[in-house]
This record gives C-alpha cells, structure tokens and sequence, in this order.
C-alpha cells in the first residue's frame, strides 16, 4: 500500500498525515522508519479507519430454525441498526430481534430472526444502518405466511332457522 503522506515538525512532536484512505484500508498495518545520524528507529500500527455505514447484503427472509432476513453491515464506529416494517418502527422482543452472527474487519453479518412469523408480519423490511460518520438504508419484502382470507373470496350466508314444536291437542 502506497500512501501520500506529510509530515509536520515541532520541537520533538511529529505528525504523520495520510490521504485517500478509505474503509479498504482498515486494520491495515502501517510502518514508520525515522533515520539520523545517530541511528534507526521503526514503528508500526494498526490503522483504525472511521467510516460511515454501508449495508453490504440485505437477503430474502429463509426459514432456518427461526426465520432470519440475512444482512451485513460495514462501519466504524459499529453502527445502530434499527428494523422497519412497512415504514413502522419494528419493536424487538422475545419473538423478534436482531442477531450478530460474525464480525470482521468492522463488518457485521447476522439476521433479523422471527421466530413463528404470521402473515401479520409480511410486508417491506427496511434496515437502517447509523454512526457518527453517516448512515445507509436498504428494503426486502417478506412473505412468511398467506393471509387466511387470501384466495378466492367467499360470501358468508348465515341461516336464521328455528325449530317449532307441535303439540298434539285433544279436544
């Protein structure tokens, strides 16, 4: 990796300035050899690269032994995500809630599980991924079960019927 650098000095303070750095450049290791007359001196470090979010995957709901719609999001910070079902706040519990699988290189694979979703859980699941630095959007539909009124529709007739005794009358 070859960087553009500059280097600011004041007394015994140096600074070191990097450009054109991006998300890519992450955790990359980063050397700085100082030379004089007396000697060499090396030192090296990891970079830590802030960026805003970026949703890198968002996938169509699988059944699993919960339902999961699959997502990865990059950022650093680690990014708030916050679930959405057809512009509605998705509140998260018991039965839904957000699971982080994996993290990498500030990149974070999980799901938003649904365990024994309903057709009242069907409809446009939009993520929203936020940091300090920006925040990133994406949607997917998901359709976990047919509406019990889908399909041909049926008028309902209900019979008013009553039930009339005789009596055998002597006279």
């Amino acid at each position: 990796m070859c960087l553009p650098t500059q280097i600011e000095t004041s007394g015994q303070i140096s600074v070191l300035r990097l450009s054109n750095l991006s998300s890519l450049d992450h955790n990359s290791k980063i050397s700085c050899t100082a030379e004089n007359i007396v000697g060499e001196k090396e030192s090296s470090l990891l970079l830590d690269i802030l960026f805003p979010p970026k949703i890198l995957k968002l996938s169509d709901a699988i059944p699993d032994h919960h339902w999961c719609i699959p997502f990865s999001v990059a950022g650093n910070p680690e990014p708030q995500l916050q679930w959405f079902l057809d512009d509605k706040a998705v509140t998260e519990g018991v039965f839904i809630m957000t699971m982080i699988h994996d993290i990498t290189e500030r990149e974070y694979h999980g799901c938003l599980q649904l365990d024994s979703p309903t057709h009242l859980n069907n409809g446009r699941y939009k993520l929203s991924a936020k940091n300090k630095f920006g925040s990133d959007e994406r949607e997917v539909e998901a359709h976990f079960m047919r509406k019990p009124w889908d399909g041909e529709e049926r008028n309902v007739v209900f019979i008013k019927s009553s039930i009339h005794f005789l009596q055998n009358r002597q006279n």
